[in-house]
């Protein structure tokens, strides 16, 4: 699969059922606004001088961001959902960290190098952040700049499970705090997100690892 993801791009097969409430592969879509390629066409708008590449867009980590209104259709914090996004970092010296994706206080972190850890996560690991149980997760892998990955986050029956390029990786309880805009590049106006973002999907249901190892 490491070429599927060296050069991200439309991917058959993949889960597309009821559940599947956001679709945006990226290298697809272009504008200052567009729609999202599920069923609902949410209207997206971004932030910045975020840019087109066949390999989806790139963002500055200064002020680039995507930004999905929230939605009925979205998860909620009592229920399950699942979370994937492809996506190529470009570290950033000096800052903290980055948010690849959030809604409410729910973000994916690229902790930066050069900075001490927070919540204990080293410098260039990601890791999955929800400020309802103050919980930092370490995903457990460290980013290689230049190199694409497929992240998953599962929730449901009060677990997180995450997945990067179909490996689980790590196991965590919790309490999520879905809720509001969902925000591709950056948390609200601050943690902008350097590198490029390839697609992202959001169901309102767990997927199960088969199905994560279909979707890769």
């Amino acid at each position: 699969m490491v070429s599927q993801l060296a050069i991200p791009r439309k991917r058959d097969g993949f889960v597309f059922d009821p559940s599947l409430v956001l679709y945006l592969p990226l290298y697809e879509l272009d504008g200052a606004s567009f729609m999202s390629k599920d069923k609902h066409g949410h209207l997206c708008t971004k932030t910045g001088v975020p840019f087109w590449t066949p390999q989806g867009w790139e963002l500055d980590g200064v002020g680039d961001k995507i930004t999905v209104p929230n939605s009925t259709v979205f998860p909620s914090s009592a229920g399950a959902f699942t979370y994937e996004v492809w996506f190529q970092a470009q570290l950033q010296p000096g800052a903290v960290f980055g948010v690849i994706i959030g809604r409410g206080a729910d973000t994916l972190r690229l902790q930066q190098a050069g900075t001490s850890a927070i919540g204990g996560i080293p410098a260039n690991n990601l890791s999955f952040y929800t400020y309802s149980g103050g919980s930092h997760i370490d995903v457990g892998i460290t980013v290689v700049a230049g190199t694409y990955y497929h992240f998953c986050l599962t929730y449901g029956c009060v677990i997180f499970r995450s997945y990067v390029n179909n490996i689980a990786t790590a196991t965590s309880t919790a309490t999520p705090n879905q809720s509001g805009n969902l925000v591709i590049g950056a948390s609200g106006s601050t943690a902008y997100y350097k590198g490029k973002i390839s697609e992202v999907r959001v169901y309102n249901r767990r997927l199960n690892p088969n199905e994560i190892m279909q979707n890769y």
